[in-house]
């Protein structure tokens, strides 16, 4: 499979797993209504903030170690696990004894009593980190098959369990937890039979490659992190000024955003990080990322353009006139959320050629800038200003990222302005894979 049938079958998968994350959203913010979606959307930063501390990264350093062939599957696959015990112990832990202080920082405005919501939804970090290492391992084999099957059957358990306890037994929010543990417990099952597949697991205790994946990891954890609060910082600001309901508007607006524009970077960056670990000739791959980050911004501006012109009709139609007020925050955010994609292939350019540090330089001044902004934003315009404050620290990141690219790439500038030519392959692809499916659709109409 060449790298563009790749591409497409993980947009393939995108394109599936996009209708079912919004089908999913749409269910659970009609049912709930504003005010318990903005519960929900509370609950979710538990879960969120704990793997954005508990991810210690390992999984990206197997991706690494694996195209290096420095260690095979079956260690490393053992080391993952143990590294996955050892943090869900810590971080529940640190939740469990300090429980009082984070219910009150998170649900101050919020009338329920939702501790043992809160409680239960922790289940989901150790989930997510298995889910994750067997994702990974299958992404350093670039086993898109298999890689796409998982993350489809994880997408569409949880759809439709969910969808199902929500509308059927009436559920509420516990209807759509359940729904995700089933749909990470069934595709982690799933995945873990491939990887055995591939190779058996190998109960190895190797400290030397433990520690050589640590140094590398360390990295990743800490741009992961800085990434995570980028991106999520805002909300949990939000939580502290403003009500459920405007915490919900924010959260579906900044939602929207990203599942309408992650489709095309996420193929990318799954097939382009294991290509640059395993690429020799690094003006190759400088070039390949140059080009692919022209593509994807192409593609992006043009998709979001078109989402913006239809949103209004677009919310009514899909969450009703009840979540109208999200229409200016997605409006504000989503130029900040399509230049902060379509940079993600820088991310995986610099973790391929071995230095993810500079993920986490690059990314610090960003940070602190919206935070400093939503503090100050957020009590004076709410919704509004979170979603202001989000959009200059992503644009300001953005051009930071084409900085580093440049000086750390040594290309110019004109090699990541669109041009003509990626133009010409955007349509040329459409086209062709379009007529491909007509013609499968035809054949089977004849059939």
């Amino acid at each position: 499979m060449n790298l563009s049938d790749k591409f497409f079958s993980l947009f393939q998968r995108d394109a599936m797993l996009f209708f079912a994350t919004l089908l999913t959203g749409i269910v659970i913010a009609r049912q709930l209504g504003p005010e318990m979606m903005g519960v929900w959307t509370i609950l979710l930063l538990i879960p969120g903030y704990a793997e954005a501390f508990g991810r210690l990264q390992f999984d990206q350093s197997a991706v690494y170690f694996i195209g290096k062939k420095k260690a095979d599957i079956g260690e490393i696959t053992f080391l993952l696990h143990v590294v996955a015990v050892v943090a869900t112990a810590i971080i529940i832990s640190i939740f469990f004894v300090g429980f009082d202080w984070f219910y009150g920082q998170l649900f101050k405005n919020v009338e329920l009593d939702a501790r043992a919501f809160a409680y239960a939804i922790l289940s989901l970090f150790p989930l997510r980190l298995i889910y994750i290492n067997y994702s990974y391992l299958l992404i350093a084999q670039e086993d898109v098959l298999a890689y796409n099957s998982v993350v489809i059957l994880q997408a569409l358990i949880t759809s439709v369990a969910s969808i199902g306890m929500i509308l059927i037994f009436d559920m509420g929010l516990m209807g759509a937890l359940m729904g995700s543990v089933m749909g990470l417990i069934i595709s982690i099952v799933y995945a873990a039979n491939k990887v055995q597949q591939l190779e058996k697991l190998k109960p190895n205790f190797n400290l030397k490659l433990l520690y050589e994946m640590a140094k590398y990891a360390v990295h990743h954890y800490i741009s992961g992190l800085i990434g995570y609060f980028q991106s999520n910082v805002t909300s949990l600001i939000a939580v502290m000024y403003i009500a459920p309901a405007q915490v919900a508007f924010y959260a579906v607006g900044k939602s929207i955003c990203e599942v309408a524009t992650r489709m095309v970077p996420a193929a990318v960056n799954t097939v382009l990080f294991p290509r640059v670990s395993r690429t020799e000739n690094a003006h190759d791959s400088s070039m390949l990322v140059a080009r692919l980050f022209r593509i994807t911004l192409l593609i992006l501006l043009l998709s979001s353009c078109v989402l913006a012109i239809l949103i209004k009709p677009v919310v009514f139609i899909l969450y009703g006139s009840d979540y109208y007020p999200l229409i200016v925050p997605f409006l504000i955010m989503i130029a900040g959320v399509v230049v902060v994609q379509s940079a993600t292939v820088f991310s995986s350019y610099f973790s391929g050629r071995g230095r993810p540090d500079l993920l986490a330089k690059i990314s610090v001044l960003p940070l602190l800038i919206q935070i400093f902004l939503a503090v100050f934003l957020v009590p004076e315009y709410g919704v509004n200003g979170a979603a202001l404050s989000f959009v200059l620290s992503a644009i300001l990141l953005f051009f930071a990222q084409i900085f580093c690219f440049l000086r750390f790439s040594g290309l110019s500038l004109k090699d990541i302005v669109i041009q003509f030519q990626d133009v010409t392959t955007v349509w040329s692809f459409a086209l062709d894979k379009l007529t491909i499916i007509i013609g499968i659709l035809c054949s089977k109409k004849r059939i």
